[in-house]
């Protein structure tokens, strides 16, 4: 018998002053390299999108409010929330694959209101 490789996964965190400190949200950390090859040249050619689109097949689950409205955690509504969130939960999925730190300290992303 070989040697099993457990999932990984995570919870990210944003920093005391981050407009989305308190939330929480659980992510996969495993793609298979195939997707990471994709989702880089995807992003060499410009596209941004593909992160973000790479982050929302990693959601597990979340306890996100937008509008007074619990989003569910899907593609879909991940799609619904404010490109800053998206953008800061997918910013933070990246740095906890990559074995970074994943609590965000105090930055907060343009455009995002005060936490």
């Amino acid at each position: 018998m070989g040697f099993a490789i457990k999932p990984h996964a995570a919870t990210l965190e944003f920093a005391e002053g981050h407009a989305l400190h308190g939330a929480s949200v659980q992510v996969s950390l495993d793609i298979t390299l195939e997707e990471h090859q994709a989702m880089s040249a995807k992003v060499r050619a410009g596209d941004g999108d593909a992160v973000v689109a790479a982050f929302a097949r990693a959601l597990q689950s979340w306890d996100l409010v937008w509008g007074g409205v619990e989003v569910p955690c899907t593609p879909e509504g991940l799609q619904s929330l404010p490109s800053w969130v998206a953008d800061a939960l997918a910013e933070a999925w990246l740095s906890a694959r990559a074995g970074l730190p994943f609590v965000i300290s105090g930055r907060t992303a343009p455009g995002a209101p005060p936490a």
